[in-house]
This record gives structure tokens, C-alpha cells and sequence, in this order.
């Protein structure tokens, strides 16, 4: 079906649509992929942060899925979406998506170590960071 994006109905019918999408393919078919963008759904779309953040902690728990590690870590250092400020938990989601090659990871992972190792709970490893 093809939308009609200056129509407001058709952008509410699209978004909807969008988002049973998703949820099938995160719930029913079980694609970290999907789910990561169920996640960015809810929160760009729904605004439903403490959803989106639960979301994409199970992701890269259960599947590894590194963006969604980098986006779990974000939420934790920023304290955001009903969690506290966490710099060892943001250190720990930041390394596994740094080991899922997620280069934002890696360098938010390379940071904390340098600028809050104490915070994080690490003593600084320079020979990583370089």
C-alpha cells in the first residue's frame, strides 16, 4: 500500500503499522535486528523511554545485539528512563558492544576508562586505549 505522508491519518496508520511489524518480528520471530528498531520505535516515536530501555538491555543480554548495548550503556550513564546515573553499569554495556564491533561503543568504553575509571569502578588500561 502506498502512503500519502502529507496526509495525517495515513502518517498515524503508517506508524502503527510500523510498530506491529516490529513487534512481530522482535516477539514472534525473535530478530535482534528488529528488535533494536522496536526499541528506536518506542522511543523516537512512542517517547516510552523505560520501555525502550528494558528493551534494549534484553537485547544485548540475550542476543548480543551491540547497538543495542551501546543505547543500554547511553541510558545508564545518563540516568535516564527510571534507572540512576551508572557509570560501572554504562562501562560494562559499552565494552559488550564494543566486542560486538560497535565503534561508538568502543569509544565511549575507551573514554570512561580514561576520564572516570574510579566511577566505573576500573583502573585505567592505557594500552587499550591507545
Amino acid at each position: 500500500m502506498a502512503y500519502d505522508f502529507k496526509s495525517e491519518s495515513e502518517v498515524k496508520e503508517f506508524l502503527q503499522n510500523l510498530g506491529i511489524e516490529y513487534r512481530f518480528g522482535c516477539y514472534s520471530e525473535k530478530k535482534p535486528e528488529v528488535c533494536h528498531l522496536l526499541g528506536d520505535y518506542l522511543e523516537a516515536v512512542k517517547k516510552d523511554y523505560e520501555k525502550a530501555r528494558k528493551l534494549y538491555k534484553s537485547n544485548c543480554d540475550d542476543y548480543k545485539f551491540g547497538k543495542s548495548c551501546l543505547k543500554y550503556g547511553t541510558y545508564a550513564l545518563l540516568g535516564k528512563a527510571g534507572v540512576k546515573e551508572d557509570y560501572k553499569t554504562a562501562y560494562q554495556y559499552f565494552k559488550k558492544g564494543c566486542e560486538q564491533n560497535i565503534m561508538d561503543s568502543c569509544f565511549n568504553e575507551g573514554l570512561l576508562s580514561i576520564t572516570s575509571s574510579e566511577k566505573c569502578g576500573i583502573k585505567p588500561d592505557m594500552t587499550k586505549v591507545s
